[in-house]
């Protein structure tokens, strides 16, 4: 791992092990719904990965995956 970049994304508080990976605790939305929600381009935007390829993306989100996907 030590040239993998990890993000993590969750409501809820989680601490990572260090120097394993970043948490953010967000909601995933369209920016206004739900509210405070973020984008995924706004997530993209704010860390710089606009042009950066992802390797690998895993999705747990209790069944809102197929309304996130058209996000993609």
């Amino acid at each position: 791992m030590p040239h993998c970049e990890i993000h993590t994304f969750d409501q809820n508080r989680h601490v990572c092990p260090n120097n394993i990976c970043v948490f953010h605790q967000i909601t995933f939305g369209n920016g206004t719904h739900p509210n405070n929600s973020k984008s995924w381009t706004t997530i993209l935007e704010e860390l710089g990965h606009t042009q950066r390829k992802i390797d690998v993306l895993k999705i747990d989100i209790e069944g809102g995956e197929y309304s996130f996907f058209p996000f993609l």
